[in-house]
């Protein structure tokens, strides 16, 4: 499990809520994590990893599984179909 971030010294300059969200899920693809964990994984605030999360799902790179009252989020990348044509 990747250790929280506990302070923004600790951030590589120029780093995203967003690029930190989708290392930590695709670091452990066996586990989910709630959006609590995630942001006190992240160090970031609930909006930015919302807005991450929300992104990343209509991207179809995460999806989620709601338990309880719970939504839980992992990595699952498209998978990358080629769709048919229609001859004419």
């Amino acid at each position: 499990m990747p250790m929280p971030v506990k302070n923004l010294k600790q951030l590589e300059f120029g780093e995203t809520v967003e690029k930190r969200v989708l290392t930590i899920l695709k670091k452990d693809k066996r586990h989910a994590y709630s959006s609590r964990e995630l942001i006190k994984l992240t160090g970031g605030s609930q909006s930015s990893v919302g807005h991450a999360l929300r992104s990343f799902m209509q991207r179809g790179i995460v999806k989620r599984v709601k338990v309880g009252k719970t939504y839980y989020y992992y990595y699952s990348p498209r998978s990358r179909k080629r769709r048919a044509r229609r001859r004419r």
